[in-house]
């Protein structure tokens, strides 16, 4: 934390160094006034592409051995969910806004099998699968006027885990589930662009971005046995790609700024 401070500190001077006068050289606060800087939080919805090699494969095989199943279990690839993060400084330099931002996302993406068993039992079979992500990031934006600004690039850098949820029912019975977790989380990155909106300047604004998001989940392992999930029903060999990439995405945000100086 007193490294991150330092070096905060030291962006801060580097940005508007050329201000420097007399007074400023006794305290700084002249280096800070002549500059807009806020924090604050924001909250959006959105999704998230991604490649499932290992889990779609798992899928296909699953659908294959279940010739008599109703409804087959359908593919991931598109999980829809929300982020939420804050705005941990940003400063003003003529035209141009620097931010760095913290964020945790969350999103989801739901498929089911069904059948229909002797009696005409129905069962189902149900796959929920959750992407977790969160991270530091730095942004540079160019102000268009009072009411947008121009998010030229958003830089990130992430940490990614996934949760899976082996759901079963049959019939009235009260439904089963195996949960599965990666291990470790993966580390990944994401880079964006967008316009935000201020309808009420200069602290309240609306965001919309889009970019793409690199992050890979290698292995699952099984929450009580501790086991790692095979490649297919039919093997006793370790799924090593179950994500084995990410993609596009979009979200849409409210930001809330707080003034630190001004």
């Amino acid at each position: 934390m007193k490294k991150f401070s330092t070096a905060l500190f030291v962006f801060v001077l580097f940005l508007n160094s050329s201000n420097i006068n007399a007074q400023s050289a006794c305290c700084g606060l002249d280096i800070l006034g002549g500059m807009l800087l806020e924090s604050g939080v924001y909250g959006g919805y959105g999704a998230q592409q991604f490649s499932a090699a290992g889990l779609n494969d798992y899928i296909k095989i699953y659908n294959q051995n279940r010739p008599l199943l109703t409804k087959q279990m359908d593919e991931f690839g598109f999980a829809h969910g929300w982020r939420v993060g804050a705005n941990l400084l940003n400063v003003q330099d003529d035209n141009m806004l620097y931010g760095l931002n913290f964020f945790y996302q969350q999103t989801k993406e739901i498929h089911e099998a069904t059948a229909t068993l002797t009696n005409n039992i129905p069962a189902k079979r149900e796959y929920e699968l959750t992407l977790i992500s969160y991270g530091l990031g730095f942004s540079f934006s160019y102000i268009l006027n009072k009411s947008f600004d121009f998010k030229i690039a958003d830089i990130k850098v992430n940490w990614n885990n996934a949760k899976l949820i082996n759901k079963y029912t049959e019939g009235t019975n009260a439904p089963t589930e195996e949960v599965l977790k990666n291990p470790e989380a993966n580390i990944g990155g994401q880079i964006s662009t967008g316009i935000v909106y201020y309808p009420f300047p200069p602290y309240v604004s609306l965001e919309v971005n889009a970019g793409y998001s690199y992050f890979t989940i290698d292995e699952m392992q099984f929450e009580t046995s501790k086991q790692f999930l095979a490649s297919n029903e039919n093997s006793s060999e370790k799924m090593d790609n179950f994500i084995d990439g990410g993609g596009f995405f979009a979200f849409a945000q409210l930001n809330i700024a707080i003034p630190i100086f001004q």
